[in-house]
């Protein structure tokens, strides 16, 4: 009797334990259902991973082989203080003037040393020829004072046919040499020519001023 009821006892306990287990089941389904546990816990996950892709170390980035530059020596006579080799004669400019008279460096230098050198009259091949020279102007209060005689000036006509550099040598006047040397620098000439090439001339002239 005792035996039955022991057993009787004990399949209750389980059958509880059983129906208190069942409704336990249900209740935290229903809890996750109702306050969205499972989403959080879905949510949860992609954050772990974004984190675990995060922390990943980058690949190390391949560098490149640094590039070698070639030095040329360049070879030199010390004794003689010039290079030696091909490239002394490569940079070696031939100024000179070829057999044929062919136009160079050569004819280029000597059109400007010609153009840059006075020559006097009389030097050069053909003399300057005047294009406009107008009278020169006679103040008519030195002539009234009486004041006459000669003016004596030089000047340079420039290989473009311009006066220049106008110096009055004598004068009998200050005012008369003021005139002269005003009218001169407004005379334009036909340049004197040397081999061909336009050049300045020195040139000297005397002009007489008379009352009469």
């Amino acid at each position: 009797m005792n035996k039955l009821v022991y057993a009787g006892s004990w399949i209750l306990r389980l059958a509880l334990g059983f129906v208190a287990s069942f409704f336990l089941f249900i209740a935290v389904a229903m809890l996750h259902s109702s306050f969205g546990l499972g989403e959080e816990e879905k949510k949860d996950t992609p954050r772990q991973v974004q984190s675990t892709v995060m922390r990943s170390k980058p690949a190390p980035e391949k560098k490149a082989p640094p590039q070698r530059m070639r030095s040329i020596a360049q070879s030199s006579n010390e004794g003689k203080g010039q290079q030696a080799g091909p490239a002394a004669s490569r940079f070696a400019p031939d100024l000179a003037l070829d057999a044929s008279g062919s136009e160079g460096n050569g004819v280029g230098l000597e059109k400007q040393e010609l153009k840059a050198e006075v020559f006097e009259q009389g030097q050069t091949d053909e003399n300057p020829s005047p294009q406009y020279t107008p009278p020169l102007n006679y103040p008519e209060a030195l002539r009234e004072q009486g004041i006459q005689g000669e003016v004596e000036v030089e000047f340079i006509i420039t290989h473009e046919g311009k006066t220049s550099a106008i110096q009055v040598l004598r004068s009998p006047s200050p005012v008369l040499s003021a005139e002269v040397k005003k009218g001169i620098a407004t005379w334009k000439f036909a340049p004197g020519k040397n081999k061909g090439i336009s050049v300045n001339v020195r040139v000297r002239k005397v002009f007489v001023f008379n009352v009469k």
